[in-house]
């Protein structure tokens, strides 16, 4: 049977452990990444194979990322209708703009843009240089780092394409923004209510005796947590040592102390990536973790199991 025959059903952690068997499995691995893994595997449902170069580069001369459902069928191998999305520096969307409209690619305003990509590009990015970043303009999609939205697809409506501004680096846009239970439109976040439903039901039921300040108090750790979600999840994984054991994410939590620091200077405006200071981290037991151990535990065993079915080993979640 020939190597891809079999290596075409392994998830991606699969692949990694079976190419440290011996060399003769590296070699087959390696070689299958080459043919399994090309970008044009995913983009030739939007592009002509001839423009696929020409795209990169421009992802390339622009800091452009390709994230969302076409960036999990390229690790996943999996194929399905969706859309492209681009998340892209302000500065440089209309250089993506510009390139869409010239492979092919046809401008879809909404009601609040106008009918010309160049125009509508113009006048965020005058807006922008008046409005501060949490009054940006409005968009399907909830997150502070993204400026704007702009809609392109073929003259049938088919291969839609999604541009995102950022108002500052793109990977930070798709970090606090994929990295939640939010969806890529508003379609989408009906589609995956049924599945997100029961976790908004706990919130409530956790939440239904709290005070109004710690409402607050929570609202704001939460926006700190967003903004440093890359950091946190660096510091689980190395606390934790899952390369050498995985499980134990199942029975312990990464404790972060912080205090908050909101109110120390009046009269001044906290950040929220600043609004809090980090006094100290430790490794813990769930079972320590108080009145919150069992619905600590139900959702780490819930995590756990979804990214097991999608093929990985398992999953460490920021709160």
């Amino acid at each position: 049977m020939p190597p891809d025959r079999l290596l075409c059903y392994l998830a991606f952690p699969d692949l990694r452990s079976l190419s440290v068997v011996s060399s003769t499995c590296n070699v087959h691995v390696r070689a299958f990444h080459l043919r399994a893994f090309r970008p044009d595997n995913v983009l030739r449902s939007f592009f002509a194979l001839s423009d696929i170069p020409s795209f990169m580069d421009l992802l390339s001369f622009t800091g452009c990322i390709v994230s969302g459902s076409v960036a999990s069928k390229f690790f996943s191998r999996e194929c399905y209708d969706s859309d492209l999305d681009l998340f892209c520096s302000l500065s440089w969307c209309g250089s993506v703009g510009t390139w869409l409209l010239a492979h092919g690619f046809i401008f879809c305003p909404t009601d609040t843009q106008d009918d010309f990509f160049t125009v509508a590009f113009a006048r965020v990015v005058t807006a922008s240089l008046s409005v501060s970043p949490a009054s940006s303009t409005s968009s399907d999609y909830d997150s502070t780092d993204i400026v704007h939205a702009w809609y392109f697809s073929a003259p049938d409506g088919t291969r839609p394409v999604q541009l995102m501004a950022t108002l500052y680096s793109p990977v930070c846009a798709v970090l606090s923004f994929h990295s939640k239970s939010v969806q890529a439109s508003r379609e989408c976040q009906k589609k995956a209510w049924p599945a997100h439903k029961p976790t908004c039901e706990r919130n409530r039921n956790n939440q239904a005796n709290w005070s109004s300040e710690r409402h607050l108090a929570t609202s704001a750790l939460r926006k700190f947590v967003v903004k440093h979600r890359p950091s946190i999840a660096k510091a689980a994984l190395e606390a934790f040592r899952l390369q050498s054991k995985p499980q134990q994410a199942l029975h312990n939590f990464l404790a972060i102390y912080v205090t908050d620091r909101r109110r120390l200077f009046p009269g001044s405006r906290a950040h929220r990536e600043t609004a809090f200071y980090v006094t100290g981290a430790e490794v813990r037991e769930i079972g320590q973790a108080g009145s919150v151990k069992d619905v600590l535990q139900d959702e780490v065993v819930r995590i756990n199991i979804v990214a097991r079915k999608k093929g990985m080993k398992g999953s460490v979640s920021a709160y």
